[in-house]
Parts: structure tokens; C-alpha cells; sequence
């Protein structure tokens, strides 16, 4: 007896030195793998605008530290699938999953160091997405409007067509103090509803703090000319003589590619305004049966229900990190065993097939969840729940002799 509980306390060394010399630096050099992968498609982005605006080496690299964060909740789930496949295959090849086995260990000893290992990853995913990342969100969205802002203020010419403002066309006949100021200003703004063209004598670039928000507002501050507006729906033009008016170039309605309004919020921030969303809707409804006859209340309510949907979806994603770091690491473990030799079968294929139909639930579910038509709870959940489903079943399918 003694003898044997010997062998089983080798075995269980032996499996805990392969977590720690096996797993953890294929987990780490995956997630660092899958993390510049993602990085190269997004650093395209900023192409332009490093090359146009002569932007410093340390903002460049900032802005990569904190859109490489971003990828981590993305990166560490399937990076910890691959790096448990490739640590059990391994295993598998060295006998040493049989030598555990006859020296009497049990599937779920044998499953219980990286249960373990994935819970603590998953609950580290799930700290860096309550706070970490959206801190990074927060001041990436920030330092891409300063240096979009500094674009505006050094890229403008005098006498050329500025065009770098999103539906905006700008001239100006002069530009003076390092391009604060514009003398005889054309600025034509297009919308899929409204068209405004405006003219005058001079304008000046103003950068405005905006109060409560992370991003500074860039304004073009114009004197002394005249504003056309044409209503696109309504077929009606509009002219009016102004002696100063402004125009915001940048506001707080200004969004990064890279990042939305929910992710930029901490938890906390998250159900603060998801309280007021659900506030907002019940004063609504309350408004809506006093004039029911205003169709606008109703639009409203489904604008304010489909945020509201939107930052449960971020909420929700953010707690089934942790789930899902298990759930895949349950998976690889089903599929990483291999059979005894001559018995070989494909891990890739069945795991690649699985991981499909766990991302396809969950990219159809939150399209249905961001139209208010599934509660985002079960978007968060039924993706993992099945693909938990799948592994389980195969689990018990291990052949072990």
C-alpha cells in the first residue's frame, strides 16, 4: 500500500512538472503569437497617421501597448486550447498519460492542475476586462483625437482643399499661426440628410475640454459669414447671416474604430449607466401613456433599450471571460489524449469544428442582442454552455487502455 501511494505521489510530481515546464510557456508565447496577429491587421489603420503627422516614437508605441491590452481577452482563452492540446499531445507521446494511469491516478486528477491553472487565468481575463482594458480603451480613444486634433492644426494649407475630416470639406485663402487661425473660410458638411455650406471672414481652432468625458473637442470658431442649409428629406434650403458660429470638428460624439462607448467603462461605470438606461425606460413608458399619440416616445424607448441591451452585452461578455478560459481548457483536455499508438487520431479538425460553433452562437447572438431580441445573459452563456456540452460528451469517450 505504501508502495503505491509512492508511485501515485511520482506520477502526480511528474504531472505537476509538465503543467509548469509544459503548459505555461506555450500558453505565453500563444498569447503573445495570436496578440501580434491581430495587432499587425489594426497598426494599419494608423498608417496614415503616423506618416502624415510626424508622431513620436513613444506615442506610437503607447498606442500599440494599449490596442495589444484590447486583443488579451481575445488572445488568452484560445491560447490556453492550444497550449493544453500541445502539452497533453506531448504528454500522450511520452506515455507519460499512461504511466498516471496505471500508477492509479483518475481523469479528474489528471484534469484538476489544469482546471486549476485556467481558473486563475480566467479570473486575471477577467480583472484586466473590469478595469485594465478599459482604462487602455479610454486613453486610446483619447490619444487618437489629440493627434487627429494636431493633424487639423499643422495640415492645413492655405489655398488647398483640407479633406481629412470625416464628411467635411475645408479652404481657406490664408492660414496663420501655425494654423489657428483661417482667413476666408469654405467649409462644406454633408450628411445622408443635411448639407451645410458656410462661409467666413475668419476662424479660429479652439480645443474645449468636454466635462465627465475622457477626449478633448476640437471647434473651428467662425466670424462674420453666412450658412446655407439644405434638408435633404424635407427638399428645403436655408440661409442664415451669423457674426460668430460654431462649429465642432471634434465633439464627445467622436468614436474610434478601435473602441466603442461600453468598452471604455469600468464595471462600475457599466451598471451606473445601465441603471440609468433602465431609469431612462421607465420614465419613458410613464411619458408614453400620458401622450400616446407622440410616436417619437416610442422610438426613443427602443433607442435607449437597444444601448441599454449593449452595455449588458459588454457586462455579461466581460463575467463569461472566466467560464470560458475553463471551458476551453475542458475542451483541449478532451481531445488532447491521444490514443495508444497505432490508434491516432485528428485533434485539430474536432476542436477547430467546436471552436466554429461556439463563435458562430456568439456573433448571431449578440447581432440578436444589440436589436433587443435575446437577453444578453444568454448570448454571454450559451456559446460556452455548448461548447462545455460537446467537450463533456467527448470526455467520456476517452479511451484510456
Amino acid at each position: 500500500m505504501q508502495h503505491f501511494k509512492i508511485k501515485k505521489f511520482f506520477a502526480w510530481s511528474v504531472l505537476q512538472r509538465n503543467l509548469t515546464a509544459g503548459l505555461i510557456p506555450p500558453f505565453i508565447f500563444s498569447v503573445i503569437f495570436f496578440v501580434c496577429f491581430l495587432l499587425t491587421f489594426q497598426l494599419f489603420r494608423f498608417t496614415e497617421l503616423v506618416v502624415n503627422k510626424s508622431v513620436d516614437f513613444k506615442i506610437i508605441a503607447l498606442l500599440v501597448g494599449h490596442i495589444a491590452v484590447s486583443f488579451l481577452p481575445v488572445s488568452i482563452p484560445i491560447s490556453l486550447l492550444f497550449a493544453t492540446l500541445f502539452t497533453l499531445g506531448k504528454m500522450s507521446e511520452d506515455s507519460e498519460i499512461v504511466a498516471m494511469r496505471s500508477f492509479g491516478l483518475s481523469y479528474f486528477t489528471i484534469f484538476l492542475p489544469f482546471l486549476i491553472f485556467s481558473a486563475v487565468v480566467g479570473q486575471l481575463t477577467y480583472y484586466l476586462n473590469r478595469d485594465i482594458i478599459p482604462y487602455s480603451s479610454r486613453e486610446l480613444k483619447n490619444t487618437v483625437v489629440k493627434l487627429t486634433s494636431k493633424g487639423v492644426l499643422s495640415n492645413i494649407k492655405k489655398g488647398q482643399f483640407y479633406i481629412e475630416i470625416p464628411d467635411v470639406i475645408l479652404f481657406a485663402d490664408d492660414v496663420q499661426n501655425d494654423g489657428k487661425e483661417l482667413i476666408n473660410v469654405f467649409i462644406q458638411s454633408q450628411s445622408s440628410e443635411v448639407e451645410r455650406v458656410i462661409m467666413a471672414k475668419k476662424g479660429i481652432l479652439v480645443r474645449k475640454e468636454i466635462p465627465g468625458e475622457a477626449v478633448t473637442g476640437l471647434h473651428l470658431h467662425l466670424y462674420d459669414g453666412n450658412l446655407l442649409i439644405r434638408d435633404n428629406q424635407k427638399n428645403e434650403l436655408r440661409k442664415i447671416i451669423y457674426h460668430e458660429y460654431d462649429f465642432p470638428i471634434f465633439t464627445n460624439n467622436f468614436k474610434s474604430s478601435f473602441v466603442d462607448r461600453e468598452s471604455t467603462r469600468t464595471n462600475r461605470e457599466l451598471l451606473i449607466s445601465l441603471d440609468k438606461y433602465k431609469n431612462k425606460i421607465t420614465d419613458l413608458k410613464i411619458k408614453s401613456k400620458e401622450h400616446p399619440e407622440d410616436g417619437s416616445i416610442f422610438e426613443e424607448i427602443k433607442a435607449v433599450k437597444i444601448s441599454l441591451m449593449r452595455g449588458e452585452l459588454e457586462y455579461w461578455s466581460r463575467i463569461s471571460s472566466l467560464f470560458q478560459c475553463v471551458s476551453f481548457v475542458f475542451l483541449a483536455f478532451s481531445f488532447g489524449i491521444k490514443r495508444p499508438r497505432g490508434k491516432s487520431k485528428s485533434t485539430i479538425v474536432p476542436v477547430l469544428a467546436i471552436l466554429s460553433i461556439y463563435y458562430i452562437f456568439y456573433f448571431i447572438g449578440t447581432s440578436l442582442t444589440r436589436k433587443d431580441m435575446m437577453p444578453a445573459i444568454v448570448t454571454a452563456f450559451f456559446p460556452i454552455f455548448v461548447c462545455t456540452a460537446l467537450a463533456y460528451a467527448f470526455y467520456r469517450k476517452l479511451d484510456w487502455q
